[in-house]
Order: structure tokens, then sequence, then C-alpha cells
């Protein structure tokens, strides 16, 4: 790049009449070719500076305080937002909480962005789907940061030079993940949504206006602006978004703004040769998100709970679980000690395993997982799902963190959470190898299964004793895949890892205690 604008080195004559013109080109292209020559060069006349979008005392003290308070954001916006995107770039400390902004403007970028075309793009409903895309933006940012600090499974780069006690302390904790993804940084994880239609280049039908929205996984928070026509330009028009925007991004974090910030830009902004019919402001109003109505309703495939009545940010939608994890699944009706020491069981024999290919290796973070479609039992309804995450908090060794997820099926489990590893009874193993799941066909199992192998999936067993007193381990597994063919046993047989008997034996079910309660009643 020039260090001068060689426009400013043009003599006057050569600006005069058309300044795009072919003269005026070879004029510049001759002054640039001079800057470039050796030796001395003229002196150039002085260059004025060039305005820059000026900031309000009050904007930046309100960017300020918001990179103070920090946390992890994510803003998108479409139709207009230049001057809020502009301010929170010339205030410093802006790594403190903005993690990325992103600009969909485009009909395909948006549609990309919102994973479908929207009904009506300047909407109400769109902006709350940009929040909400937004946070869960924000959500997968900081699950990769979880992730490389090493809070995932195997030891990160640079954990070998740590403190034994601080390494120790790290890998004897099974909720490391759950609990920096969302009590210690996915409680502040935000998205900001706003869509816009102002001044253009050709006389718009309909309103100047704008809805700007916020989520941060417990709430959202939705304004409007209606913006008299003619008063302003576009520029003026953006300074009035901006300014929305930034309010809602602050209160967002918890930061108070004054309630004459907004009205301020919008009077300021007013061109003077015209006369306004007024602005309309409505909200911010605040709308409850529950992520059991989203999972029902099928709007979210996945969240992770955990520490629901201890921190108010318990629960994070659609997160993204590190390769390895182990995932317990069942319906816990009710959960019971078997199911902990299940759980426990297998993440102790697993850290055997991995320590001896890594010092550094960790304890594999543990969840338990619920599906609101259970292929045998149906569906759950939400009262009942409460009731059933409730019991992850006062459990024995608990609390735990719990997956509640649409997936009723493992391969769609394993497409939710890539390359992690179930923990089962023997009950759910022996189903998972009978071909009456698979259209009574045994190769089509095997070739399922096989599908999860390449994945990285594999499937932890724990034996389980009957009524009768029948001890049923893996071997009882192994055998029926023997006996449906000699060749599936072949290729399956590395998709299980046993927990040994001596380790862990379930004696009881969740079908037992109830029947137990029900004579008790």
């Amino acid at each position: 790049p020039l260090p001068e604008d060689p426009l400013h080195h043009l003599p006057r004559p050569a600006m005069k009449g058309a300044v795009v013109s072919c003269a005026t080109a070879l004029a510049v292209g001759r002054a640039a070719h001079r800057l470039l020559l050796p030796g001395p060069a003229a002196a150039a006349p002085p260059i004025s500076p060039r305005p820059s979008l000026d900031l309000s005392a009050d904007t930046i003290a309100i960017i300020e305080k918001m990179y103070k308070r920090g946390g992890k954001m994510v803003v998108a916006t479409t139709g207009s937002g230049g001057y809020a995107l502009s301010s929170l770039c010339k205030v410093s400390g802006m790594s403190n909480l903005i993690m990325e902004i992103r600009v969909p403007y485009d009909v395909e970028s948006s549609s990309e962005y919102l994973n479908g075309v929207p009904e009506k793009f300047v909407s109400e409903k769109t902006a709350i789907d940009m929040a909400m895309r937004s946070h869960q933006r924000a959500l997968e940012l900081h699950s990769r940061a979880v992730i490389k600090k090493g809070l995932g499974v195997s030891g990160s780069p640079g954990e070998e030079e740590q403190d034994g006690e601080a390494l120790e302390a790290k890998q004897q904790d099974p909720h490391r993940y759950a609990r920096a993804l969302c009590c210690d940084g996915g409680g502040r994880c935000v998205g900001i949504g706003c869509t816009a239609a102002v001044v253009s280049t050709r006389p718009r039908r309909g309103k100047h206006h704008a809805f700007v929205a916020s989520f941060d996984g417990n709430e959202v928070r939705v304004a409007y602006l209606d913006m008299s026509k003619g008063a302003r330009d576009r520029s003026g028009e953006d300074t009035c978004i901006g300014a929305l925007i930034i309010k809602m991004a602050a209160e967002s974090v918890g930061i108070t703004v004054s309630s004459e910030y907004l009205p301020r830009a919008l009077r300021s902004t007013e061109l003077k040769s015209t006369t306004s019919t007024g602005d309309l402001l409505n909200g911010p109003r605040a709308i409850p998100i529950s992520p059991l109505e989203q999972l029902i309703k099928g709007r979210a495939s996945s969240a992770l709970f955990f520490e629901c009545k201890r921190n108010k940010a318990s629960w994070v939608p659609e997160p993204k679980l590190p390769r390895g994890s182990l995932l317990l699944p069942g319906s816990f009706n009710p959960i019971h000690r078997g199911h902990v020491e299940l759980g426990l069981a297998a993440r102790d024999i697993l850290w055997k395993l991995d320590k001896e290919g890594s010092v550094a290796a960790q304890k594999r973070p543990l969840f338990f997982e619920i599906s609101i479609n259970n292929a045998d039992k149906g569906g759950i309804q939400k009262c009942e799902l409460e009731k059933r995450l409730s019991q992850f908090e006062s459990v024995e060794k608990g609390p735990f963190p719990v997956v509640v997820t649409n997936a009723k099926l493992f391969k769609q489990k394993s497409v939710l959470f890539p390359g992690c590893w179930f923990v089962v009874g023997f009950d759910t193993a022996i189903r998972v190898v009978d071909p009456k799941y698979y259209g009574d066909c045994k190769w089509r199992m095997c070739f399922a299964i096989k599908d999860l192998m390449e994945d990285g999936v594999r499937m932890v067993v724990g034996a389980r004793k009957s009524g009768s007193g029948q001890l049923s381990t893996l071997q009882d597994v192994y055998r029926k895949l023997q006996d449906l063919d000699q060749n599936i046993f072949d290729l399956l047989k590395d998709f299980f890892v046993e927990i040994p008997s001596d380790r862990f034996r379930l004696d009881i079910s969740s079908t037992e205690l109830r029947m137990r309660a029900k004579k008790s009643e």
C-alpha cells in the first residue's frame, strides 16, 4: 500500500472536471508512479485528517463497562448495525467479551446462518432466531476453548509442565468439562441478533424499523424500533439501530443503561430540514425459554444440565462433548446406586487403560443421558423430565451432568456426540446385538454397529445378576454373536469393553425399585 493517497499529490488542474474520467485515472496513475520513483520526492501538500465515526462519551462508557464485565458474546446483524460493530471495535478490551461478529447480509448467507429461509427477514422471530443461533455459536467456540485447555479427555500440550497436585486435581474431577461449560463460562455466553430495514438506494414502501434480540440461555429479550420515515439519512438510522444493539448487548451482561441513552441518539440523528412524525420504541420485553420445551417441540436436539439448583445458568443447548467422553443412557425412573456405580466403574477402568498410553491422561468426562423418545418406552412429558433431572442433584456422589436428547437410537446419539463411548448394562448390550431391532437382519445389525465403530464409538458393558441369581456378562453377548455368525463376532468383538464383575455388578433395576415403591404405598 502507498504511504499517501495519490489524489493529494495531483496538481489542481488535473482535478477539474469529472472526477470519474479517463483523464483523472491517468493523472492518478502518474502520481502513483512518481511515488515509486527513487530519489527525493517533491514536497506534498499537508493532508487534512479524514473524518472518523466519533463515539459519544456515554457509548464509550457503556462499552468499557461491558468489556470490564467480560463474558462470551457473538453478535449477528443484517440490514444495518454498522455503527454498533464499529463502536465495539473502536474501544479497547474487545477480546474480553466479543468472540465473533457476523454480518449475514445476503439472502443465502442469512439462510445458512439460520439453517433455513425465514418467513420474513425483518421480523421479531428472525431476530430471536439470530440471537439463539449466535448464542449457540458462542457455546461452540467456548466448548472448543474448554477442550483445548485440557478439560477434555486426553492431555493437552503443556499439561505435563503442571505441578503434580494441580494435574491430579484436574484428573480427579469427573465433571470438569460440564462445570466449565455450564457454570464457569457457558452461563456467560450471550447471543445478539438484529435484523433491520433502513434507507436504501430506492424509496422503501414499508417501515424503516429494526428488531434486536438477546439470548443468554435462560431468556430471550427483544426490542423493536420503528423510525420516522424521512427523518434521517441511512447513517442516522444506522446510528439509532446501533445504539439499540449496544444497549441490548450491555443489558444482557448485566450493565445498566440510562433510559435517556437511546432517545438521545434518536434526537441527535434527525435531519434539521425535516419534521419528524415521531419514533416508536417497544421493549425490551423478556421471554423465558424452557430448554425442555425446546426439545419436546423439536427446536433443539440436545441440552446439557448441571447443578440445576445451584446455578441460574445451569444448562446449555446443543453441547459439544469431547471425543471419548462417557455417555450413560437410560430412563432413570428412578436413578439408583447401580447407575452411579456403573458410570464411575467405567470411568476408572478406562482411566487405567488410558494411562498406559499417556502419563497425562485424565479421567474421562462422565454424562448421564435421557432421551425424550425411547425406542421401547415412548415419549416423556415435561413434568416427568423435570422430576427425573432433579434426582441428579441429590443422588449419592452427585451432582452429575445430564444430557437430554431427542435421539432414541445409538446411531442418532453418536451423530450428536461424535466419538463418545456409551456405558451400558448387560440388558442394553444384549438388545444392541438383537437382529429384531434391525428388521430381523443380522447383517444389517452388524453393519450398523460397524458404522459406529468407524465413528470412534465404543460400548462399555457392566455385568448383571438376575433375580434367579444368574450372572450375565459381556461373554454372554459374545456367545450370542458367535451363534449368529462367527464372522460377525470377529467384526464386532472390539466394539465392546468389559467392566470386570468383581469391579461392578448390577443387582437391581429401576423397574424393581418402582414395584417396591408401589407395594409400600
